[in-house]
């Protein structure tokens, strides 16, 4: 089996990377509704809805224009959070793709590193996997 290394990975939004960025999470979740009948000896489920949500981790630059656009999409008078057509790359051939809302950003500065910005998200539809 192929081992993947996380040098080869990337986050773009509309075909166009953004700069600098150096780690991303997707969690996918499913819903379950707990259907168990009188006198079963074992919880039974039945699946609901899926989500899925995560962060990105970038050194911070405002000048990016994918950066800033991630940024503003919550910093902004009338924020929505709304960003579509991100893709999640794992290597050049495979990514995970949707839709996102922003729902957090956290900028990290400190005396002796890069500034880092964090960026957590919620997907707003299906999550895709090419």
């Amino acid at each position: 089996m192929a081992q993947l290394h996380g040098k080869d990975a990337a986050i773009k939004k509309n075909d166009v990377a953004v700069a600098l960025a150096q780690e991303w999470t997707i969690e996918a979740t499913l819903e379950t509704e707990q259907i168990t009948d009188f006198g079963d000896d074992w919880q039974a489920v039945a699946g609901g809805l899926a989500a899925w949500s995560g962060s990105m981790v970038c050194f911070w630059d405002p000048t990016n224009t994918e950066q800033k656009a991630v940024h503003d999409a919550l910093i902004t008078a009338s924020p929505t959070g709304a960003l579509t057509d991100v893709d999640f790359y794992i290597n050049a051939a495979n990514y995970y793709s949707g839709n996102i809302v922003i729902t957090g950003v956290s900028i990290n500065v400190t005396v002796s590193g890069h500034i880092k910005a964090t960026f957590n998200f919620e997907g707003n539809g299906a999550l895709s996997y090419n």
